[in-house]
């Protein structure tokens, strides 16, 4: 019963997020700023293998490294400002 989708989400920490994810995440920190979605940005990817953001990367190419499940987390942080 379970298995599917521990299969699911296992596979979320591994897979990049996707194209659909990465468009929303530049609109969103278009309108959050910059330092919000540094700070949020780190708190997503803290326990995981994904470095934090330089300090001249930009956004776009910060969310790219993002797997799945970091962007979902990322997204519903920056959603609920």
């Amino acid at each position: 019963m379970y298995g599917p989708r521990r299969e699911r989400v296992a596979a979320s920490k591994r897979e990049p997020a996707t194209a659909k994810q990465l468009k929303y995440l530049a609109s969103l920190a278009e309108k959050v700023g910059k330092e919000r979605f540094d700070a949020e940005f780190v708190k997503a990817v803290k326990g995981t293998d994904i470095a934090p953001r330089a300090p001249r990367e930009r956004t776009t190419t910060a969310s790219k490294r993002l797997t799945t499940a970091a962007a979902r987390k990322l997204i519903s942080a920056l959603a609920s400002a």
